[in-house]
């Protein structure tokens, strides 16, 4: 299916709308990939209308950003487990969220998945997806890449056929939004990392090259883990590494 959709998606496409007002946003996966994107869509808020659609994992980023969202209110699939069988069917008939999407100009799906269904009886909306199986022949144009595949750059490049002056610096103040003081942590004083260590196979670090490169480590790092802390369990007795914190309690 990705090789059929690079094909297509090199032979396939229209000229982007003379105007935009309103973006919406396919952003119905978890929480990293929430994160990932929130710099991109603060820069998008500042010429555009953004609405973002979201899962019910990641809902709560985008409300405490101030960004207007849909809620997609299934549950995902854990695809790392997920039988090539039950990929074609998901993929053939998905599970579906049906948006109304006259205020909208333009439909970005930045997660990949194809679960929303657009209605309107008043105008055309502008799609732009991932290169996916025939996705350049339903669509108006397809990135000539994948969702997982160079995440970032690939969104940047989707918004460029669109936008050519886009770019975009994170900055700190965008994410002051998101802080909870619930959460106890001691910050450093120095310049310093955050880890995340905690994931799900096969996205872990083979546990002696993360052992390695945490003892290696040139600055201050604070190691957090998922709620599990089996991460942090299996490697926090073989690390000298002066430089580094553990975490150990639960963070929002």
């Amino acid at each position: 299916m990705l090789y059929i959709g690079t094909i297509l998606s090199r032979l396939v496409g229209c000229n982007p709308p003379c105007k935009i007002n309103s973006i919406l946003i396919n952003r119905t996966d978890r929480l990293g990939d929430a994160f990932i994107s929130l710099p991109i869509i603060f820069e998008l808020k500042k010429k555009y209308k953004v609405t973002v659609i979201c899962s019910k994992y990641n809902e709560f980023v985008f409300l405490k950003a101030k960004i207007d969202t849909i809620t997609f209110n299934q549950d995902l699939i854990d695809q790392n487990h997920e039988s090539y069988t039950h990929r074609i069917k998901r993929y053939l008939k998905p599970s579906v969220l049906r948006v109304v999407y006259d205020s909208f100009d333009i439909y970005l799906n930045f997660s990949g998945a194809n679960n929303v269904k657009l209605l309107s009886t008043t105008k055309k909306i502008y799609k732009f997806v991932y290169k996916f199986g025939l996705s350049p022949f339903t669509n108006s144009y397809s990135v000539d890449t994948f969702h997982t595949q160079n995440h970032v750059q690939s969104i940047i490049d989707m918004i460029n056929w669109f936008d050519k002056d886009f770019s975009y610096v994170p900055h700190f103040k965008d994410y002051v939004l998101l802080k909870d003081e619930t959460n106890d942590v001691v910050i450093p004083s120095e310049d310093f990392f955050v880890f995340h260590i905690g994931a799900k196979f096969p996205r872990l670090i083979e546990q002696q090259r993360l052992i390695n490169l945490l003892n290696n480590l040139p600055l201050k790092t604070l190691i957090v883990d998922s709620p599990d802390q089996e991460a942090i369990k299996n490697v926090a007795t073989y690390i000298t590494n002066d430089k580094i914190s553990f975490i150990t309690h639960n963070l929002t």
